[in-house]
């Protein structure tokens, strides 16, 4: 079978079946300019909730844990008693398959 690359790969009718399906899990709302709002969306309990949000995903799906107490990661993150050769924040969330992730 040839595949026409000028098709569209998925149709509108594909999109409506798969919002009813998990019409639980999405939320519709009409597109907005970030620009017009900037300064109401790009806060730090926005940024907090979003990055609550994406590791709670990390954690239901398998691909990272929960540690007891934050600690210091490296690049390739191992985590390293000393700050000096961390990178960023402590975090306590450590990812198991990171391939899965990003």
């Amino acid at each position: 079978m040839d595949v026409d690359p000028a098709l569209p790969l998925l149709g509108t009718a594909w999109y409506r079946g798969f919002y009813a399906r998990n019409r639980q899990l999405l939320e519709a709302q009409n597109g907005t300019k970030l620009a017009r709002r900037r300064e109401e969306q790009c806060d730090y309990p926005s940024f907090e909730r979003m990055y609550n949000n994406v590791e709670k995903g990390v954690i239901a799906s398998g691909n990272g844990v929960v540690l007891d107490e934050p600690v210091h990661m490296d690049i390739d993150g191992n985590v390293v008693d000393d700050s000096s050769a961390a990178i960023g924040r402590q975090t306590s969330l450590m990812y198991t398959r990171p391939e899965n992730c990003f």
